[in-house]
Parts: structure tokens; C-alpha cells; sequence
């Protein structure tokens, strides 16, 4: 078996590779011409090849992969080989070629199980999460995902930390869990100095990064982040990432009714995508070129996309028929599974769920974090965004009753003016306190803004919403504020409520419970109106 420190010029070789791929290649190719020994010009021509996939160069990677594996896997190249056969399965998984890559990443699993290489394991699962992404089973996807995590803590190199928390951030966007989405991209953030391709990572990160920005209406962060995504992945040659992240731009700019630009990103972005055979992303553009053609009644224009639109489409069923997972991949998917099983001992489980336990519970810490109010210990507005629209999803679902109350304390700033923001920062303590003693465990509390609460209430119809504001108005009004100041004798809230009603959004109910709440700031303050 070859291993790479076995032939000093390979290694050096692989670690420019790591850094500068396109010298890599020049210096393989310069040492090709001195080289007469057939193992190291086998092991040199699958090192350019590798070049060529990092490069972006896919149809002569694919073309030099493909015939260099054959050769390779008799001389016993195993670490090359692992690595070649992950390129090679990341070029067929981008083309939609399904079965071929997940055969070539199970392959790496077989090869990594023999040779007891937990960071063969690690790229495999990655690899199979990667399909199982791509045939939109992301629950499962991330499972593989984070078994990558779980095999990575028994590692000492940590050059696939980004890699592995990029997919994740991936799974976790598809099953809108943002949070933790958040969080994994925080983590790859925090691993970039140990990748060996930061730039080409960081700017995958920009992109994800984005869609959350996207997602939460910060559209200036979005455009900034997917205008650095675009420069590093333009710089560094990395055409998929390049491809991407102009879709991504063009997608933020036609939301934001900048049809010019938008299309001038989406051209570029369908241009790469063709050039690189990524036929889904370039079906994304064109379909947004339709759309912002047709918007501009620009009819030619609009029928040439919506043609290349459906030319797409169709190839892609095509595709995905032609390259489904057929029975024998399958069975070897499940086998892996009972390998993988048996493969861990009692004392390597115990260890690996104790790992993800932490990293679940660093996840939760920073989701928490993320979500909570640093004065109050309340939720934040960021938290009710999330919970609010999952709430009127099930309220939906199960025809129960839902309201919400949106509360603000009278006269705050006049609080803040005569006793100073240290006293108006325990005056809005001590409401978030009364608040929850007013509340059941399934109340949700947020501090929305300023002075001003919200209180979602899942189960609760109007009557039950006025006499759980009416509560909570009469606990803070006969509340002794003196103690907090001697001369704050009294302190009162107004409140507005709201109950949901049939096709109503969380914008148009929170909406008017705002309306609610001005009534009862008109009508004199210290009231509740519904």
C-alpha cells in the first residue's frame, strides 16, 4: 500500500495542493516531465486531476479521475484514492448523477472501514449526507451529518470542522431550523483557520449566511455578505461557489424590486452554472430571468428563458430517472449502516454520544443565547419571530383558538427622564418578572422592543386573552414601585389583544394588536382593548 509521506515530493505536492491548488498543479506538472517511475506518475496524475476539481475545471477532473482510479486502486494508493474518489463523487452529485455518487462515497466507506480511517468515515458520511441532501431527505442528511461531528471529536486534525458544520447549516436551513443553523455557521466560522480551503469555505458561509439575513428581512446584510461570497469565490476560481452565490444575489435584488441588477447577477450565475454543467442552479436562474423579463414586458426576452427554463426541467427528470439509486446501492447503504454498528464498540459509543451531547448542549447554549433578552431574561423579538409563525402553523393545523397580547408600560420614558436608565432598566425587570408570574408555562413572554411585551397565548380565544391581560395590567398597577425609587409611587401598562382569525399572517395579527393597543393609549392608558 502507497502511502503519501512514502514519496517526499508527493507530500509536499499535497500540501500546496491544500493551499494553492492552481501551483500544485503547475509543480505536478513540471515533475511529470522528470519522472519515469510508472507509481509516482500514476500518483502525480491523479494529484492533478484533484487540481483540476478544486479549480473548477469538472469535465477534465471527471475525464482524468475516472481513468487515473482505475490504475490507482491496484497500486494500493489508498489515501489518494479516497480523496480522488470524493472529488469525483462531489463532480457526479452536482450533475444530478445520484446513484453514481453515492457509490463512489460508499466505496470510501468500505475503503475506510478496512483501513480503520475514522477520517475516511468522516468524509464518507459527509459525502452520503451530501446525497441525501440532494434527493431532499434532509432529516436523514443531517443525521449523517452529524455523525461526522460525532467521528471528528476522536480526531485531532480539525482541518474538516468547517466543512462538516457547513452541511449541517445546510440541513438545518432546508428544515428551517435557523437557529441552529445559525449556530452551525458560528461553529464553521470559529474552525476556518484549521480548513485547508478557508476562502472557499468562508464564502459557502456567506452565502447560508445570507439566506438568514434574507429570512429575517436584514436586506442590507444579506446584499454585503453575498458581495464578499462573490469576490472570494471569484478570486479563489471556485465556480460552483461562484455560481451560487450570484443566484443568492439575484434572488435578494429581484425581492427587493432591483429587477437591473437582479438580472444582471442572475445572467452571470446561469452563464457559470451552463459552463460547470450544474443544470439545477442554472434552472433556478433562468427561471428568475423569466420572471423579471415577463415583469418588464420584455416578451422575447422572456420567452427565450422560459424555453431554457423548461429545456432544464426536463433534463433534470430525465436525469434523475436515469441516475436514480438503484437496488444494489441501496442494499450496500444499509449494510453500511449494520457495518457501521457493528464497527463501534460499547466504549466508543458511550464516548461519541457523550461528544454530540456537548455539542447539542453548546448548541442549545448558543441558541439561548441567541433568543433571550440579556435585561429582562424574557425572549427577544428574534425568538418571537420563529415561535409566532410556528404557533399559527399548529393553531392552523388543529383548529384551536390562539391570541396574543402586545403590552407597553405608560409613560416609560418619563421614567428614564426623572430616575435615571438605571432605574428604568429595573423598572422593565420587574415587569418581565410580574408578567411570568401571571402566565402559565405555555406562555410565551418576549420582550419586542423598548417598553413593549408581547405574550403569545396557544389555546387562548378572546375572552380567555382579555381576563389573562386584565391579570397581568392589575398585578403591575398595584405593584409597590416605591422600591425601586422612593418617589415612583405608581407605574401602569396599556395592553392590546388579538385572536387569531382564518388566513390571517403573523404581520396582519400582530398588526392589530398594535391597533388594539394605540385604542387603549388613546383612551386614557392603564386599560386593556380588544
Amino acid at each position: 500500500m502507497l502511502i503519501v509521506h512514502e514519496l517526499p515530493f508527493i507530500y509536499q505536492l499535497h500540501e500546496l495542493m491544500a493551499r494553492d491548488p492552481a501551483a500544485a498543479q503547475a509543480e505536478a506538472a513540471a515533475q511529470m516531465a522528470t519522472r519515469a517511475d510508472p507509481v509516482e506518475r500514476l500518483a502525480l496524475r491523479l494529484l492533478q486531476a484533484i487540481c483540476h476539481a478544486r479549480l473548477g475545471n469538472y469535465v477534465q477532473a471527471e475525464y482524468e479521475l475516472t481513468r487515473a482510479l482505475r490504475q490507482a486502486k491496484q497500486r494500493g494508493m489508498h489515501y489518494l484514492v479516497a480523496e480522488a474518489r470524493d472529488e469525483l463523487a462531489a463532480i457526479c452529485l452536482m450533475r444530478g448523477q445520484i446513484d453514481a455518487a453515492l457509490r463512489q462515497w460508499l466505496d470510501c466507506f468500505d475503503a475506510a472501514l478496512q483501513e480503520d480511517s475514522r477520517f475516511g468515515l468522516v468524509r464518507a458520511h459527509l459525502g452520503i449526507g451530501k446525497v441525501l441532501f440532494a434527493l431532499g431527505k434532509h432529516d436523514e442528511a443531517k443525521e449523517q451529518h452529524l455523525r461526522s461531528v460525532e467521528l471528528s471529536y476522536a480526531l485531532k486534525d480539525n482541518s474538516m470542522n468547517s466543512a462538516i458544520h457547513l452541511c449541517l447549516a445546510a440541513d438545518y436551513l432546508k428544515l428551517a431550523e435557523f437557529d441552529r443553523a445559525y449556530v452551525a455557521l458560528a461553529i464553521a466560522e470559529d474552525n476556518l483557520a484549521h480548513s485547508p480551503y478557508p476562502d472557499k469555505h468562508r464564502s459557502e458561509l456567506l452565502i447560508y449566511r445570507s439566506q438568514i439575513r434574507a429570512g429575517r428581512g436584514e436586506w442590507h446584510k444579506a446584499v454585503n455578505e453575498l458581495d464578499e461570497a462573490i469576490r472570494m469565490a471569484t478570486a479563489g476560481h471556485y465556480n460552483w461557489h461562484h455560481a451560487f452565490a450570484e443566484l443568492e444575489s439575484g434572488r435578494v435584488h429581484f425581492v427587493l424590486n432591483r429587477l437591473a441588477t437582479a438580472r444582471s447577477h442572475l445572467l452571470i450565475a446561469s452563464s457559470k452554472a451552463h459552463s460547470i454543467a450544474s443544470h439545477l442552479l442554472e434552472m433556478q436562474a433562468e427561471e428568475l430571468l423569466y420572471s423579471i423579463s415577463k415583469q418588464e414586458q420584455r416578451y422575447e426576452e422572456a420567452l427565450v428563458h422560459h424555453r431554457r427554463y423548461t429545456e432544464l426541467t426536463l433534463e433534470l427528470i430525465d436525469n434523475q430517472n436515469r441516475h436514480q439509486i438503484d437496488p444494489t446501492t441501496r442494499r450496500r447503504l444499509r449494510r453500511m449502516e449494520s457495518e457501521l454498528a457493528l464497527a463501534q464498540s460499547e466504549q466508543e459509543n458511550s464516548s461519541l454520544m457523550a461528544r454530540l451531547q456537548s455539542h447539542e448542549q453548546h448548541i442549545q447554549a448558543l441558541k439561548i443565547e441567541a433568543e433571550t433578552d440579556p435585561l429582562t431574561g424574557v425572549f427577544n423579538r428574534r425568538a418571537l419571530e420563529d415561535r409566532l409563525q410556528r404557533e399559527l402553523y399548529t393553531a392552523t393545523q388543529l383548529s384551536r383558538p390562539f391570541s396574543l397580547l402586545m403590552l407597553d408600560i405608560d409613560h416609560f420614558k418619563q421614567v428614564n427622564d426623572r430616575f435615571s436608565h438605571l432605574t428604568g432598566d429595573a423598572v422593565l425587570k420587574t415587569v418581565a418578572e410580574l408578567i411570568q408570574s401571571c402566565c402559565r408555562q405555555d406562555e410565551f413572554i418576549t420582550r419586542y422592543g423598548g417598553e413593549e411585551f408581547v405574550i403569545l397565548l396557544p389555546g387562548a380565544g378572546a375572552d380567555t386573552a382579555r381576563h389573562i391581560a386584565e391579570r397581568i395590567r392589575l398585578k403591575i398597577s398595584h405593584h409597590d414601585w416605591f422600591t425601586l425609587h422612593p418617589e415612583l409611587l405608581t407605574l401602569t401598562i396599556s395592553i392590546g389583544t388579538a385572536e387569531l382569525q382564518a388566513g390571517e399572517s403573523t404581520h396582519d395579527l400582530l398588526a392589530r394588536a398594535d391597533a388594539h393597543l394605540y385604542q387603549a393609549k388613546a383612551g386614557g392608558r392603564n386599560r386593556t382593548c380588544c
